[in-house]
């Protein structure tokens, strides 16, 4: 009759309601996958980058950020799919981490090898874009009306963690700080879905649509 965490549509949900779940098992899905794939394409040295790249993008990397949209994971919960994003980067371009550290090659420049993006990157692109479709749905649907709905009741004492709408608000922070751009009415701005994808695969580093 109860349980502390079971599998829903893809994502695991737990007793404590938090994502810490759901990020590592995206984390340790995406790393059996990349191991799987390892020696016949990421660690072959006759596949081209292009294609490695292609491969881990589609493959590997839509595992680890999966659910990700509705994220709102802790930091040290974040490094976790960070340090395997890098991971797997490293051996992408064949680059060990003794390698690494001793000819102090830094990890922008491995990904600017490969054609790849931070993992911050590729996780603001997402939650940004989501957001943009809630934001263009009709008032009469629930996740529109969960994005700005508002509890009258005081906050607890003690620390609170972070909420949903905190994150937001902290990406849109440094969309608006890499554009230049005023966001304090970024509802209106979302609601034009070519603009809204302009900006923000501009602000997140994202090429262009093939």
């Amino acid at each position: 009759t109860f349980c502390k965490e079971f599998r829903y549509l893809g994502s695991i949900i737990n007793s404590e309601a938090s994502d810490s779940s759901d990020v590592a098992s995206r984390c340790s899905a995406a790393r059996k996958a990349f191991g799987a794939l390892s020696k016949k394409i990421f660690r072959n040295r006759s596949v081209k980058l292009k294609a490695k790249r292609g491969a881990y993008e589609a493959l590997v990397l839509s595992l680890m950020l999966y659910g990700c949209e509705c994220w709102v994971p802790l930091e040290r919960r974040v490094n976790l799919s960070r340090t395997a994003h890098r991971d797997c980067v490293r051996a992408i371009t064949g680059v060990s981490l003794w390698q690494q550290r001793k000819y102090r090659i830094s990890t922008k420049k491995l990904l600017q090898r490969c054609g790849l993006r931070s993992f911050r990157d590729y996780l603001d692109f997402r939650q940004l874009s989501w957001l943009g479709h809630v934001a263009r749905m009709d008032r009469s649907r629930l996740p529109r009306k969960m994005l700005t709905a508002y509890v009258c009741n005081p906050r607890p004492q003690g620390g609170v963690f972070k909420n949903y709408g905190h994150r937001l608000v902290g990406r849109c922070g440094i969309v608006k700080a890499r554009l230049g751009r005023r966001w304090s009415d970024w509802l209106a701005l979302a609601q034009d879905r070519a603009q809204w994808r302009s900006l923000i695969r501009k602000a997140c580093h994202m090429p262009p649509p093939r």
